[in-house]
């Protein structure tokens, strides 16, 4: 599946127009449509009231199929740049009257409403579950103590006063209540009608009354607050009862489902039968025949000419019932495997089975396809490849049987006096499919007119078959394989449609399945161990199973022969009450089954307290278990004996009780695991992951969440250290929690306490093989930490002139602001035996920053601004930091690495820019520009600046903007050939507006011109021609529309000797185009195409899965490095 963006995945956004708030929900691809989707229940869990959703005006409709109907499970489309209404009928708890009306332009304030009284009284209750659009029963609510009060709605409409509100009220209220809330709801009409009368006077005097019963009003809401956290209890209670009664109706329905489905394929499997009973009497051997000529020898022609001129040949009866889903041969009639048999009377043969031998002549002959039979076209229909028996035994001196079939049929014509018939057999096809039903008689008869000489009365080596319909046929040894072979997978198939809550891969031998019953369980036990090739299983068993259960489960795995294993036990609580007794040793099955002497993989997912149920007997020796991973938390005991038993794994990942005692315990035993190649340890705490390479080396990354794991710093050799920040707040799952270069959650920003970081700077000072470390912490200690670790890093060397192992350190530091700000300093330190002796700043900053972030920035540019050498704003850049640079390298520049994101840059930012890139040119190894909103003159002016002063040194160029076709031509002016930009070997072109008609032919020119081939530019475009112009490395266009001609001379233009990776997501695009483009990619040869990466998303080629598959497999062929996106 690909996404709009390469780093972030597709989703949705929703809005609820009522409270304004909005939320996301994630898109899934749709295999049979081609588009991106959301679930209908997917919004449902998030809005349980959800009823319509709206675009603007226009209501969105489900999605459909060819006849209209909709698509289960209900989905809509996805709505790209969009942000979609949800609307639901909710009935309202709260008396919803404004304090605020506009009188002839003034605001007249009204007192605190009731709405806002009951919706804080609510919501301080509300646990986020309560489904409002529920009816209360008054006879659950019978035996209460205080009985809920019943909701009564007032509901006014129109112009009318007394219906201008929604209002609902206790009917419990004393009766001055009562009469208060009917005076304030006749009064608000009575304020609505002097509003629009312009009486102001009136309305000053209404409103001072309608005060005066709010007051009274306030007093019953408090009254009446115990009453409505009853009621709100009550509400909860009856939403559960009804879920729990929605679940065993879906339940119901789906038992009524699997019956009837049952039913269905009882019913045609006796039709089968009824079939089968007949057809295995009527025709017990082969039906289909023909005759062929004989090579004629001296004594035939002295004795006879039809003595022994033919020779009869069956023909194997495969077509379609033979075809599997996966089929590794040709299912087209051919010859049966086999020499032939002789025909003993052959006036008499002709006479009864002329007819129809002449019928099958001329079916073969003109390819007329009947009764499921495929009949390939006369060119290919040619003898089984390899029968030397058969080419021996017909006048042929090649396998084409155009020739003899003509042969044969002129011969039963004239024998027979049959009409001569033309090609077209189109009228007779009802009369050619009556080929099949010959009479059972007259078949078991043809057996007396053949020499058989076959002891084993197999004739022609065929063999007989029942169709699923229960049809007999008869087919050759190899499709009778390929037949017994489907047989076992298609009771799986048949699984999956009446019961399996998964999917079946039958290609690659994969299954993951989710089953709610154990007579289910039963049926696909039978279906998995009757299949053949299965070798991964993804088992969810969602009810509470016995020790007996994963006894039985354990031996269909082993049955089954898989080889990799993975299992959710989930819904595994504390076991059924009959089984109590076997508590203790529930799971001993699962552990076993690693030790069966098959299973290389096995994964147990959500086991709860999988240690309390394996008792210690249960762990065996596993010679072929190589990957364990078990993601619910066990004791140090328990990582003990695995360590202990399973000696021959290669990679571990677990997750444990005591982070600190564990990597402790892995330290004192990897010297007896041999084979062990990745271990990951997971807690709450921290994430650590050894690695061993060649020699036994041991690459350690460890990750710390809470500075209580300090404590494993003890005697680790680290290599990589990444430490995040400490927090209770939602701190990560230990499985997300991955070391180095890893996306890692938000966290709560806490400061680094100063004894963090003494023990931090020993640490460092010790591990002399430290490579990488990173710390994510809220801390403005930044500089400190910086020179602390650049006074140990002499230190560290030292144990390099002793002989010991070092590492040069790189420090990222991540430095957080707001939610969504982020600044990465990578600090390189430098080898002692590397020229440069001071260390190198490299600076990233991705969103805008608050004032006490820049000012820290600030303080790193001025004390280390020499040793900066890359600055990446990519992502944002305003003047403050403009002028940060152009202070920075107004004395001198190291800058080799400079990208810019320019569109928040003023005049005076430019300026500065400018200058830093001057100062900058002599060193400068990369230069980034990126220019938006290319349609707006300020910004175009912009990039034609940078581009006409500095474009020389450009090797990156971003631009976008709306309607590319009325900015490209400005963009042209500006640099009209590649020449003017001669190391760009990236370029990023987005039409951001929206998609309209192809570009003109002299936007696509242009764009040919820039991405083209440097032999083509350098004569007519460069000035100077000793300039060595670049081919691109990457590409990238967006959301542009090219005709199908400027698709090919895009793809002419580029240069695949070097290009490794083309973007071309929201485009038009189509398979005939991307057919086009692997045509212009050279033929592997000695240097394969450095081609890595090329992005489809959203492009006409998903839509048409079955053709791009094909599609994509040729391209693979030509580029074999690509990974291919969408």
């Amino acid at each position: 599946m690909a996404e709009k963006d390469v780093t972030t995945r597709l989703c949705q956004p929703f809005r609820d127009p009522s409270s304004s708030t909005t939320f996301t929900i994630d898109t899934r691809f749709d295999s049979k449509t081609g588009q991106y989707v959301i679930r209908w229940k997917d919004i449902l869990q998030v809005c349980k009231n959800a009823e319509f959703v709206k675009d603007g005006d226009r209501v969105i409709s489900f999605m459909v199929d060819d006849d209209l109907e909709d698509l289960l499970p209900l989905r809509i489309a996805y709505h790209a740049g969009a942000v979609l209404d949800i609307f639901s009928t909710i009935p309202s708890l709260a008396l919803e009257i404004p304090r605020d009306v506009d009188v002839n332009g003034r605001d007249i304030s009204c007192s605190t409403s009731v709405s806002a009284t009951l919706s804080d009284n609510a919501n301080e209750y509300n646990t986020g579950d309560d489904d409002n659009d529920n009816c209360i029963d008054n006879s659950s609510t019978a035996n209460t103590e205080m009985p809920a009060p019943q909701l009564v709605d007032l509901s006014m409409t129109g112009n009318n006063p007394t219906n201008t509100s929604l209002v609902s009220y206790f009917s419990d209220m004393t009766a001055e209540g009562h009469s208060s809330l009917l005076a304030y709801n006749q009064l608000y009409g009575s304020l609505l009608n002097a509003i629009q009368l312009g009486q102001q006077t009136q309305v000053v005097e209404i409103k001072t009354a309608m005060d005066v019963h709010f007051d009274q009003l306030q007093l019953e809401m408090d009254k009446n607050k115990s009453l409505q956290i009853q009621l709100l209890e009550r509400q909860q209670e009856i939403h559960q009862l009804q879920q729990n009664m929605k679940e065993k109706q879906d339940e119901m329905l789906d038992i009524q489902q699997q019956t009837l489905n049952h039913l269905s394929l009882i019913q045609n499997r006796l039709q089968a039968i009824f079939n089968q009973n007949y057809e295995l009497h009527e025709y017990p051997i082969p039906r289909l025949f023909i005759v062929l000529p004989k090579p004629q020898r001296l004594r035939d022609q002295l004795t006879g000419l039809v003595s022994h001129q033919f020779r009869l040949f069956f023909l194997c009866e495969c077509g379609t019932h033979t075809m599997t889903a996966t089929p590794r041969i040709k299912h087209e009639i051919h010859l049966a495997k086999h020499e032939g048999y002789d025909i003993k009377r052959p006036t008499e043969f002709f006479q009864k089975y002329g007819p129809r031998v002449l019928k099958i002549l001329q079916w073969l002959r003109y390819g007329i396809a009947v009764a499921g039979v495929v009949v390939p076209t006369l060119a290919h229909l040619k003898l089984v490849e390899g029968i030397d028996e058969i080419q021996n035994t017909i006048n042929a001196a090649d396998t084409d049987l155009g020739p003899m079939l003509d042969q044969s049929i002129k011969f039963i014509e004239d024998l027979t006096n049959s009409p001569r018939i033309e090609q077209d057999l189109t009228e007779d096809r009802a009369e050619l499919e009556k080929l099949e039903v010959l009479e059972g008689a007259d078949l078991r008869q043809l057996e007396s007119f053949l020499k058989v000489a076959d002891e084993a009365r197999s004739l022609a080596n065929l063999y007989r078959i029942v169709t699923h319909e229960g049809h007999v046929k008869w087919v050759c040894i190899d499709h009778y394989r390929e037949n017994y072979r489907d047989f076992g997978t298609q009771q799986l198939r048949e699984f999956f449609d009446t019961n399996g809550d998964g999917h079946f891969i039958e290609e690659e031998g994969k299954i993951k399945v989710r089953i709610r019953t154990r007579s289910s369980a039963k049926q696909f036990y039978i279906a998995l161990v009757n299949a053949r090739g299965i070798q991964e299983l993804d088992i969810h068993l969602r009810w509470d199973v016995t020790l007996d259960d994963l006894r039985t489960f354990a031996d269909v795995v082993t049955k089954a022969n898989i080889l990799r294993l993975q299992i959710n036990g989930a819904h595994f609580e504390e076991g059924p009450l009959l089984d109590t007794v076997n508590n203790s040793r529930r799971f001993n099955p699962l552990i076993q089954l690693v030790s069966n002497g098959r299973l290389q993989f096995m994964r147990l997912h959500q086991f709860k307290n999988i240690h309390q149920r394996i008792s210690e007997s249960a762990f065996a020796p596993a010679i072929r278990l190589r990957v364990l991973h078990i993601t619910t938390a066990v004791p140090l005991s328990f990582f003990s004996r695995v360590l202990q038993t399973y000696t021959s794994l290669v990679e571990l990942k677990i997750e444990v009780d005591f982070f600190s005692e564990a990597i402790r315990e892995l330290a004192s035993r990897q010297s007896a695991l041999h084979d062990l190649r990745t271990v990951e340890i997971n807690n709450e705490m921290g994430n650590t992951v050894w690695s061993f390479g060649q020699n036994r080396t041991i690459d350690i990354s460890l990750s710390i969440l809470k500075r209580n794991a300090m404590n494993a710093l003890d005697a680790l050799p680290l290599n990589h250290l990444v430490l995040l920040r400490d927090s209770h707040h939602s701190l990560p799952k230990p499985e997300t929690a991955k070391p180095l270069s890893t996306t890692r959650p938000m966290l709560m920003p806490t400061v680094m306490p100063r004894i963090f970081d003494k023990r931090l700077m020993e640490t460092v000072g010790a591990c002399s093989r430290l490579s990488t470390l990173e710390i994510d912490f809220f801390s403005w200690r930044h500089l400190d930490i910086i020179q602390a670790i650049r006074d140990i890093e002499i230190t560290r060397e030292q144990s390099l002139s002793k002989g010991g192992p070092y590492a040069p350190l790189l420090l990222s530091l991540i430095l957080r602001g707001e939610l969504t700000f982020k600044t990465l300093f990578k600090v390189q330190f430098p080898g002692a035996s590397e020229e440069q002796k001071d260390m190198s700043i490299s600076v990233h900053i991705q969103s805008p920053a608050s004032a006490d972030v820049d000012d820290h920035l600030a303080k790193v540019f001025r004390v280390y601004g020499p040793l900066i050498q890359e600055v990446d704003f990519w992502d944002y850049c305003n003047d403050q930091y403009a002028l940060l640079l152009y202070q920075m390298t107004s004395t001198g520049s190291n800058l080799t690495f400079l990208r810019l994101d320019t569109s928040q840059l003023s005049t005076s930012g430019i300026n500065n820019m400018i200058q830093v890139i001057t100062h900058s040119a002599g060193k400068l190894v990369h230069l980034g520009l990126k220019f938006t909103g290319l349609d707006h003159a300020e910004q175009f002016q912009k990039a034609e600046r940078f581009i006409r002063d500095h474009g020389a040194l450009v090797s990156e160029l971003a631009l976008s903007g709306n309607t590319a076709s009325a900015w490209i031509p400005k963009i042209q002016q500006v640099c009209g050939a590649k020449g003017v930009l001669p190391v760009m070997d990236t370029l990023v072109l987005v039409d951001s507006g929206e998609k309209s008609k192809d570009l003109p032919q002299d936007c696509s020119q242009w764009i040919f011109d820039m991405v083209s081939t440097p032999q083509s530019q350098l004569a007519s475009t460069t000035p100077n021609p000793h300039i060595n112009i670049k081919s691109l490395r990457k590409c990238t266009l967006r959301s542009m529309e090219l005709s199908s001609e400027d698709w090919i001379g895009l793809f002419s233009a580029l240069d695949f000797s070097t290009l490794e990776s083309l973007s071309l997501g929201w485009t038009n695009i189509n398979t005939e185009d991307v057919e086009k483009l692997i045509e212009c990619i050279p033929e592997a040869s000695d240097a394969k195409v450095p081609l890595e990466e090329l992005d489809l998303s959203f492009t006409p080629v998903l839509r048409y899965l079955k053709e791009a598959k094909d599609v994509m497999r040729r391209l693979l062929e030509r580029a074999p490095l690509v990974d291919i996106k969408g």
